[in-house]
């Protein structure tokens, strides 16, 4: 039984990964919230993309190659397509457990929150072909005001993302010039303008193929441009950080530049970020211990 009659729009973007993307649909065809409007996006796809969603009851739009402009750009084409007044995202290499959109619509209308995502569990792809599944820990200080913390940290990715539609209207859709960190960049344009939520449940099954070269996750120069860009647009709010807030928004950033370095094989620039990551983050750890113990605020809370 739906907890409500709200339609939810769910967005797959998709390209050249039907036999993936038939797995995503079936997950959200399978979801016990029925309300549901599929919206996949196919992205001047030249495999039996269109072939598998002729097989389910899905809106079908597509991009043809001169009009490709990026996965931000489809996302979009799939809100513009969408009349849910909520809205989900799921990529086509990840799939969902069938309450996943029940428990997150109802976390939504008991809150009157705008912008909820839930746990994942990895599942991480080995180079002989084999697949191990592990369910990744929610940090439970990451919910209610991020205005300041989303600095500090990455809280979600967008297969577990549900915002409102006059959220969206609010804030702006996805920003078009970044290639990587495009969730990231809207959940901190969200958490400026709302609380953030989350279900404390694994909902979701992400993929993690780092032998997949086409993977954007695996390029880890052009996703230093993309975090140089997110920087940039938001340097007013950075500025107004203070130290503390400063110094752990960089260790956010060698922390990413380590993990995306090690993605790509570059293990020289990886083990020199991890230094870099250690550099300032051990003081902070003592410290933040020290504040524990003797019953003082956490800084982030």
């Amino acid at each position: 039984m739906n907890d409500s009659k709200g339609l939810v729009s769910v967005i797959i973007t998709t390209r050249n990964r039907c036999k993936l993307l038939r797995r995503a649909i079936e997950s959200v065809v399978n979801q016990t919230y029925k309300d549901i409007e599929i919206v996949v996006v196919d992205d001047f796809s030249t495999d039996n993309t269109r072939m598998v969603c002729e097989a389910y009851s899905v809106k079908y739009v597509y991009i043809s190659q001169s009009e490709s402009r990026g996965g931000n750009h489809a996302r979009n084409v799939g809100i513009s397509s969408s009349t849910g007044i909520y809205i989900a995202f799921l990529d086509d290499d990840d799939y969902w457990m069938p309450t996943k959109i029940q428990r997150q619509v109802a976390l939504m209308e008991s809150s009157d929150c705008s912008f909820v995502y839930c746990g994942m569990c990895i599942e991480d792809v080995q180079e002989n072909g084999n697949v191990t599944i592990s369910a990744k820990r929610l940090n439970k200080r990451l919910r209610g005001n991020l205005s300041k913390r989303i600095f500090v940290t990455i809280c979600t990715t967008t297969s577990c993302i549900m915002i409102k539609r006059e959220l969206v209207d609010e804030i702006g859709t996805f920003d078009e010039n970044l290639g990587f960190w495009q969730e990231y960049e809207l959940i901190v344009r969200a958490a400026q303008k709302t609380d953030i939520l989350f279900v404390d449940e694994h909902l979701v099954v992400y993929r993690n193929d780092r032998f997949d070269k086409c993977r954007l996750t695996n390029k880890y120069y052009e996703w230093l441009k993309a975090a140089e860009y997110v920087e940039c647009k938001h340097r007013q709010l950075i500025e107004k950080m203070t130290l503390a807030y400063t110094l752990l928004h960089k260790t956010l950033l060698y922390r990413e530049r380590y993990n995306r370095a090690v993605k790509s094989g570059l293990n020289g620039i990886a083990l020199i970020n991890l230094f870099k990551f250690s550099l300032l983050y051990t003081p902070y750890f003592v410290y933040d211990r020290l504040k524990e113990i003797f019953g003082c605020t956490y800084i982030g809370r």
